[in-house]
């Protein structure tokens, strides 16, 4: 029997609709039954999120785009001067961001490929990216590989999930809490037209979840700010060798 063939349904979903496709949206699906649906536009338009804008002065030097996606990070620094590296383990959405211009891109896992030490100033976790970790776990092993790699700081915007008053929302966290797990973990898929992902970890830590991880990784958050609604941007810096 032959091994089931691992789609890039978030690669597709950009490609997509960098090829004409406006109406096919890209489902979040998790193991709940939750579905978010969204335009994949929201990956490959050329703007910023009003909190990533506010922390750009933030970022300084040779940056670090951890999941960079299909360049909507790498295309809006670039057209304000800052010079930025991409990684991502999408094969499509790294070949949609050579083809749209940005073309230093590392295609491969974070978590696997070997960075060289100290090679950039800043790293940023937009996107809600810190959840590339997946688990508590995962998340101090990450932050532990971008430390190595990093020489300054790492800005990061996030979300506190626990911020909401939606009763499937607070049901979910509950079970987690329950589980023993994190509050913001979650499991999920991507769908794209007739695409599915595999089921896969991601972990939304809160701001104080957040300060206990980043130092067992030898960061220290040197700044945060909070939103009512859930939203949050934090700075780490290298804790003290």
């Amino acid at each position: 029997m032959s091994a089931p063939v691992l789609r890039d349904v978030f690669g597709e979903a950009v490609t997509g609709y960098w090829q004409g496709d406006r109406a096919t949206p890209l489902i979040v699906r998790r193991e709940d039954g939750h579905i978010d649906r969204s335009s994949p536009g929201m990956w490959v338009e050329q703007n910023l999120w009003p909190a990533e804008a506010a922390v750009l002065h933030r970022l300084h030097g040779h940056v670090l785009d951890v999941g960079c996606g299909a360049g909507r990070h790498l295309l809006a620094l670039a057209s304000r001067g800052f010079r930025v590296t991409g990684i991502d383990r999408s094969p499509l959405a790294v070949s949609l961001c050579r083809e749209r211009g940005a073309e230093d891109v590392i295609e491969g896992d974070v978590m696997e490929v070997a960075l060289p030490e100290k090679n950039f100033d800043t790293a940023i976790l937009f996107g809600n990216n810190i959840g590339i970790g997946g688990t508590p776990g995962g998340v101090i092993r990450l932050l532990a590989r971008l430390r190595r790699a990093v020489r300054g700081n790492l800005v990061m915007i996030s979300i506190d999930v626990t911020r909401t008053r939606r009763r499937k929302h607070l049901k979910y966290q509950q079970e987690n809490r329950a589980a023993g797990r994190s509050p913001g973990a979650m499991v999920m898929r991507l769908e794209y037209g007739d695409s599915t992902g595999q089921w896969f970890s991601w972990l939304h830590p809160g701001p104080v979840e957040l300060q206990v991880l980043a130092a067992a990784a030898g960061w220290s958050v040197a700044w945060m700010q909070e939103t009512d609604n859930g939203p949050y941007a934090a700075v780490l810096t290298p804790a003290d060798d």
